[in-house]
């Protein structure tokens, strides 16, 4: 056990001499700017080893633009604090396969960032390039991904598989393309996930040739259940498929979530039989300008219908509400607007209605909602949620949305409220008298 600094100017200059003269328990320190050419994986075997990036500027892996893997921690109990600063973090750019890969349970990685990732897989056509791989029951927060290119069959910005649980917070992803018939998933759970969270998730700006499926849900077992919290997604394209949330016989949990401007369907529940999980359901949403639907259930097997509650779908140039198959989902107080068509094969539910949601700005992405919203105090409870997306209190009565409405100011009663936000009104009295301004003040 020992502390070892490594980087630029130290005797020391890779993670892995670093990690070879530290020990389990110790610690490594890396100092910027420096980049650590290496072609070759970094398998980190030890246990209760803490890496910290002191800064000095960025402290960079590149694999030179090869078909290769950078890091595995198959270790346990490790933390790795890599900065998150704009000119002084740990990066990794130019790999092809497992970019950063959480083997080992109980480690804590905080603000990885990839990107340029993924280039040389028209090499090797049927190989996937995986940004993020979680293995095992441990958190990552704040991962980054910056853009990368994969000429291969499959681009993963996150993948999570036997992990027994774990969580993600605060991820960031933008510019996954892939070229030829390559797919883009931004999140993707299958086999032994356990009940993972994905607490905090912004995706824009990917594309591809093939199809997107931005979270997949996968399984193998009821304790199997990706949960997706704060998931605002805009302006993914695809010149195929293109799904953002897509449990295909495995449940989907979704709260609180903003889709806007992509190509497809926002929410594709599909089933070849019961769903896996013992839960489907997508609640307090916003869907905003897509090129298909709002949200499809397609399939007609009884106990698979989803759950949808709170979500609000708008502008969407297909449908809004879809059901292909012969159930009814289990529908109550959504809003449609200004669809192509607003409902189609769906049995509206109590409290579902069809009105202008009357947005801040939709059309520049605000879409909290304005005093006089039709959503606000129309929503239905859900059981366990007390913040909207932003982090803003629940009122006894929710709105429908991702977005409560706060009343100004802090102390008075709602009716009070909007009697305030209408505080000032012009009488015009027009029988010959006069015409008077009355200022009315609470």
């Amino acid at each position: 056990m020992a502390t070892i600094e490594f980087g630029a100017g130290k005797a020391t200059t890779s993670l892995d001499a670093a990690l070879t003269a530290a020990g389990a328990g110790g610690t490594v320190l890396s100092y910027g700017p420096h980049t650590d050419t290496k072609a070759g994986l970094t398998t980190w075997a030890l246990n209760n080893v803490t890496w910290t990036h002191m800064g000095g500027g960025d402290y960079e892996f590149d694999g030179g633009l090869a078909t290769n893997d950078c890091l595995k921690i198959n270790g346990t109990g490790n933390t790795l604090n890599l900065l998150n600063a704009d000119a002084t973090r740990v990066k990794v750019t130019g790999y092809g396969r497992y970019v950063f890969w959480v083997n080992g349970a109980n480690n804590t990685v905080n603000d990885p960032y990839v990107y340029d990732n993924g280039f040389l897989y028209v090499a090797a056509p049927n190989a996937h390039c995986y940004h993020y791989l979680l293995y095992a029951n441990s958190t990552i927060n704040r991962p980054v991904i910056a853009g990368g290119i994969d000429t291969g069959s499959r681009h993963y910005g996150l993948y999570i598989v036997g992990s027994g649980g774990g969580s993600v917070t605060d991820a960031a992803m933008s510019g996954l393309v892939t070229t030829g018939a390559g797919r883009v998933y931004g999140v993707a759970s299958n086999g032994s996930c356990g009940s993972v969270l994905i607490d905090g998730i912004t995706i824009s700006n990917c594309s591809a040739s093939g199809a997107v499926f931005l979270f997949l849900w996968g399984g193998t077992g009821t304790g199997d259940i990706m949960q997706v919290r704060r998931a605002a997604v805009d302006s993914v394209t695809s010149a195929g498929t293109c799904y953002i949330f897509n449990a295909s016989a495995r449940a989907m949990d979704v709260e609180d979530f903003v889709v806007s401007n992509c190509s497809g369907s926002a929410i594709v529940a599909q089933a070849a039989g019961s769903y896996v999980g013992g839960i489907s359901r997508a609640v307090s949403g916003l869907i905003y300008g897509m090129a298909v639907d709002g949200i499809q259930a397609s399939t007609s097997v009884v106990g698979s219908a989803p759950t949808i509650r709170n979500v609000i779908a708008r502008d969407c140039a297909g449908i809004g509400f879809r059901s292909v198959g012969t159930f009814a989902p289990d529908s109550d107080n959504n809003c449609a607007y200004n669809n192509g068509t607003n409902y189609d094969g769906w049995t509206q539910g109590v409290g579902d209605i069809t009105a202008d949601p009357d947005h801040a700005d939709a059309a520049s992405g605000d879409f909290t909602l304005n005093a006089g919203s039709p959503c606000i105090d129309k929503g239905a409870t859900i059981a366990g949620r007390s913040d909207d997306f932003n982090g803003d209190p629940i009122s006894k009565q929710t709105d429908i949305g991702p977005f409560e409405y706060q009343w100004p100011p802090e102390g008075h009663s709602r009716w009070e409220s909007s009697f305030i936000v209408a505080a000032t009104q012009r009488f015009d009295i027009t029988q010959g008298i006069a015409s008077a301004q009355v200022d009315i003040v609470a």
